[in-house]
């Protein structure tokens, strides 16, 4: 006994278009998600755009901030200078030595002296 292969069968007409429904929908469900994937795109892109502005607008108020706080120590420095009255330089340690009692510079030395072995 031999087995023959039967032919396949021709596909009804209900069923080709019933393929091609599905078809058409696969397709537009494809075209949707591009679509969706393309405006996703463009407010990312949207967003990175706006991020890189405020960026720059951050960078450039800090640096008037910068600029006015350097003005504005330039001014303070400036009304010092107008106010201030000349001191001649390095008197202020001078002050301090003559200032120190004179018998502890005389004791310090003189211990000094015992233990280098002076006296």
């Amino acid at each position: 006994m031999s087995v023959k292969a039967k032919p396949p069968t021709p596909a009804s007409s209900a069923a080709r278009q019933a393929s091609a429904r599905l078809h058409r929908k696969v397709d537009e469900a494809v075209e949707q998600i591009a679509l969706a994937r393309k405006i996703a795109h463009q407010a990312q892109i949207r967003e990175a755009v706006t991020r890189s502005e405020l960026t720059a607008a951050v960078a450039d108020a800090l640096a008037a901030r910068a600029a006015a706080e350097a003005a504005r120590r330039e001014a303070a420095l400036g009304r010092y200078l107008a106010q201030a009255r000349p001191r001649p330089v390095g008197e202020c340690h001078r002050d301090q030595r003559q200032s120190e009692p004179e018998p502890q510079r005389v004791a310090g030395h003189e211990a000094s002296r015992k233990r280098a072995g002076a006296l």
